[in-house]
């Protein structure tokens, strides 16, 4: 009983660390202008949490627009 106790556990714990959930990234556009209200953009993903923070990041590249930044983070 012990041992399946523990090996219970320990799979509980892989589990959760290597298991996908649903993570949203937030990107905020902010414009250089100064007079265009920054807009917000999210997008979900469902993945590990190194996966979907990749993901993101991978956003940030920026737009095709000069006079536009892009920030993305993981919320």
């Amino acid at each position: 009983m012990r041992k399946v106790l523990i090996i219970g556990i320990i799979a509980s714990t892989f589990c959760s660390y290597s298991c996908k959930k649903y993570y949203t990234c937030q990107c905020i556009n902010i414009y250089s202008d100064h007079k265009t209200v920054s807009d917000t953009t999210l997008y979900d993903y469902k993945d590990t949490k190194a996966k979907a923070k990749k993901s993101c990041d991978s956003r940030n590249a920026g737009s095709s627009y000069s006079d536009v930044t892009t920030s993305c983070s993981i919320k």
